[in-house]
């Protein structure tokens, strides 16, 4: 009986050749910073009255929501098929439930980093936010958490329905 650890890492690398779309995710989110960075350019740097700031807080309000439910969306059809291929590969015994629970997160990990920290520099940039070291790395850590927060909700909401089509529907509600 293999091990916790060892059916996890199966797992991991049977689903890091399974995410074949994630250079289309890449890309949309680049082309959707460039566009949002236009949208809301230089508005970072006004901030003499309190409208200015509302307009700079519900600007990363925008950016963040639009970003957070494409993931919510784009990764629902990957789980259902995932979950095709678990309902099989756990029949056949070659892992339990929690593994591959435990996979789908880890495996999403970097892929929302690397997405959080390409999407913070442009639209970070393109705002005109003040340039401080830890300013910067809180507008990313704020970025990366809310999108894991929102693909782990696209990933919850595949797992208590039965398909993706539903899933999407269910996902829109909240």
């Amino acid at each position: 009986m293999p091990s916790l650890l060892m059916e996890t890492k199966l797992v991991i690398l049977a689903q890091s050749a399974r995410h074949c779309s994630e250079p289309v995710s890449f890309l949309s989110t680049t082309v959707i910073s460039v566009w949002f960075g236009t949208m809301f350019w230089d508005l970072g740097g006004k901030y003499s009255s309190r409208q200015d700031l509302f307009n700079a807080m519900g600007s990363i309000y925008n950016a963040v929501l639009f970003v957070g439910v494409q993931n919510s969306a784009s990764v629902q059809p990957v789980v259902a098929i995932e979950r095709t291929a678990f309902y099989r590969e756990r029949a056949a015994g070659m892992y339990s439930a929690l593994p591959y629970a435990l996979a789908q997160v880890i495996i999403e990990l970097p892929y929302v980093f690397v997405q959080a920290k390409s999407y913070s520099v442009i639209v970070y940039a393109m705002m005109g936010f003040e340039w401080t070291l830890h300013k910067f790395f809180w507008y990313v850590f704020f970025m990366y958490f809310t999108l894991r927060y929102f693909t782990f909700y696209g990933m919850m909401t595949v797992a208590v329905t039965p398909n993706h089509l539903v899933a999407s529907v269910v996902a829109s509600a909240f």
